[in-house]
């Protein structure tokens, strides 16, 4: 400080180590799928993924019902694929992406989204 007197103290727990010790990438992207819509058919989305550094990476799952303007997350849909309900006239151009992340405090990565076409 300016008036001569000095910071003491040990700072380096206050370093946040998550971004820097691990990374995600995304290999190959949700792709798009078409199903016939005949009561018990389902649509699975895939992606692959790696990280580099600490942790296991993570998966949340999101669909859109609204050409892609907003998604929201699938509940328990957390793993590298997600397997729909059976699908429904309605459910035609849903879009489905996957964030990635890892628990270890990677910056999440988000994935292309994939449309659902129900013939």
């Amino acid at each position: 400080y300016k008036d001569g007197s000095a910071i003491s103290g040990d700072f380096t727990d206050d370093l946040v180590a998550g971004d820097a010790a691990s990374a995600v990438a995304i290999g190959t992207q949700p792709a798009n799928a078409s199903v016939e819509a005949d009561g018990s058919n389902t649509a699975t989305f895939t992606v692959s993924a790696t990280k580099t550094g600490a942790g296991s990476l993570t998966y949340q799952w999101q669909v859109s019902t609204d050409e892609g303007a907003s998604f929201s997350d699938i509940s328990s849909a957390t793993g590298n694929s997600h397997e729909t309900a059976a699908v429904v006239a309605g459910d035609d151009q849903n879009q489905y992406r996957v964030k990635v992340g890892t628990d270890a405090g990677a910056t999440e990565l988000v994935s292309s989204a994939a449309t659902l076409t129900v013939t």
